[in-house]
C-alpha cells in the first residue's frame, strides 16, 4: 500500500473528518484538525513562527489514514539563529486498526526528514526521544478551596507527600501554607519592583531579549514582535503581559493567564492562574516570578501553574512559593539536536522552554 504526505488543503478535509469517525467508532482517544488552516499560529507571509498540518494519504483510493502538526519556529542554538520543527502528533488510524501498523512511523520519517533537529515537550516523541523531564511549579493559594474542590486533593497519589498528608491529618491548610513557606526558603534576591499589566508586549520586551537572549544555550525568539505573534492580544491563549521593573528600567516579563477551570480532571472547577512565559536579564528571574505570583494572587486565582525547564526558573518559583511537583513534563531532543548543541548536557541545563511552547498552554 502506497502512501503521500500532503498538506491539508480544503478538498483534503473531508477524508480528515472521515478518519476522526472511524477512529472515534473504534473507540480511539484522539482526532485530527479539521480545520484545515490551524487556529493558533497559521501561516503568514514573513512570520517567524507557525504551524502547518499535513494529512497521510493512501494514493490510490485518497482515503486518509493519519496526520500531523508541525510548528516552525525561530530558536538561538549557542547564539546562531536555527528554524526548528516542533512534531505535534501524530493521529494515525492504526490506534484502532491493527492491520494498519506503522503509519505513525511515515508521519515522523516526513517530519524528521523536513526538521532533522526536533523537540518534545509535555509528550513522548519518537522524532525526539524523551532524556529527562521537569516539574510542576504550583502554588496553592486559596487552601481550603483547592482541599475541599479540586480533585487531585482526595487522590492518594497525588501531590505526595504534601497534600495527601494534610488531608489525612485534618491540617491540611496549615500543612500547605508550612510546604509553601519551604519552598520559598531559596537563596534567590528579590528586588524592590513595580509591575504593570499590558494589552501587548511593548519595545521593553526587545529590551529584555536583547539582554536575555545569550544567557540561554537554546531559546525561541522572544522579541515583542514573535511574542505578540504566538500571544495575540484578545486571543488565544489569552495572555496578560506584565512588565516588572526595579529601579525604573525594566529587567523582564511574565505572560500571565487567569481563567476559571471547567470539569478539570485535576483540579476541577477551580480558578486557575498560570504563567504560561517570562523572560529576565539575568540575576532578576526570582524578581519576575515573584512578580508573576503576587500579580496574579491580587486577581483572585484559586491557585498558580507554571512549567519551565530551564534550573534558574525552577529556583526563581520556588524562592517565589511555589512547590516543585517532579516529573510532570517530558522533556525530549533529537540526536541532530544534541550533537548541534555539543552534547546534551549543555540543553538539559541551558534552554529555556515554557508552557507557551510546544503546542501552548493545554494544562491551565
Amino acid at each position: 500500500m502506497a502512501f503521500k504526505i500532503v498538506p491539508t488543503t480544503e478538498d483534503v478535509l473531508p477524508a480528515i473528518r472521515e478518519l476522526n469517525l472511524r477512529i472515534e467508532r473504534g473507540g480511539g482517544r484522539w482526532r485530527f484538525y479539521d480545520t484545515g488552516v490551524p487556529l493558533w499560529l497559521p501561516p503568514e507571509p514573513g512570520a517567524s513562527v507557525w504551524r502547518e498540518y499535513f494529512a497521510l494519504l493512501e494514493e490510490e483510493t485518497g482515503v486518509v489514514r493519519g496526520g500531523f502538526a508541525l510548528k516552525h519556529e525561530q530558536f538561538l542554538l549557542n547564539g546562531r539563529q536555527i528554524q526548528l520543527g516542533w512534531l505535534q502528533g501524530p493521529v494515525a488510524e492504526s490506534a484502532v486498526r491493527k492491520d494498519l501498523r506503522g503509519l505513525g512511523k511515515i508521519m515522523v520519517s516526513d517530519a524528521t526528514a523536513r526538521y532533522p533537529m526536533q523537540i518534545s515537550w509535555g509528550a513522548n516523541s519518537i522524532a525526539a526521544p524523551s532524556v529527562g523531564d521537569s516539574p510542576m511549579l504550583l502554588r496553592i493559594v486559596r487552601k481550603g478551596r483547592f482541599l475541599r474542590r479540586a480533585p487531585v486533593a482526595h487522590q492518594r497519589r497525588a501531590l505526595r507527600p504534601f497534600v495527601s498528608i494534610a488531608t489525612a491529618l485534618g491540617v491540611g491548610q496549615a500543612a500547605i501554607a508550612l510546604a509553601q513557606a519551604g519552598a520559598a526558603l531559596r537563596p534567590a534576591k528579590v528586588h524592590p519592583f513595580t509591575a504593570a499589566e499590558h494589552r501587548e508586549f511593548g519595545p521593553w520586551a526587545d529590551e529584555v531579549w536583547e539582554k536575555a537572549r545569550s544567557a540561554y544555550a537554546l531559546i525561541a525568539v522572544r522579541d515583542a514582535h514573535t511574542l505578540n505573534r504566538v500571544m495575540p492580544p484578545g486571543q488565544w491563549p489569552d495572555a496578560i503581559p506584565l512588565e516588572v521593573r526595579v529601579d525604573g528600567r525594566v529587567v523582564g516579563w511574565a505572560a500571565l493567564r487567569d481563567r476559571t477551570l471547567e470539569g478539570d480532571p485535576l483540579f476541577g472547577d477551580l480558578r486557575a492562574g498560570s504563567v504560561i512565559d517570562a523572560l529576565a536579564i539575568p540575576g532578576f528571574e526570582a524578581t519576575v516570578a515573584a512578580a508573576a505570583v503576587r500579580r496574579l494572587q491580587a486577581r483572585g486565582v484559586d491557585l498558580i501553574g507554571a512549567c519551565f525547564l530551564h534550573p534558574r526558573w525552577i529556583s526563581a518559583f520556588q524562592r517565589a512559593g511555589c512547590l516543585a511537583i517532579p516529573k510532570r513534563r517530558n522533556i525530549g531532543f533529537s540526536k541532530e539536536m544534541i550533537e548541534a548543541a555539543g552534547g546534551l548536557d549543555v540543553l538539559m541545563s541551558g534552554t529555556h522552554l515554557a508552557l507557551i511552547d510546544s503546542d501552548g498552554p493545554r494544562l491551565f
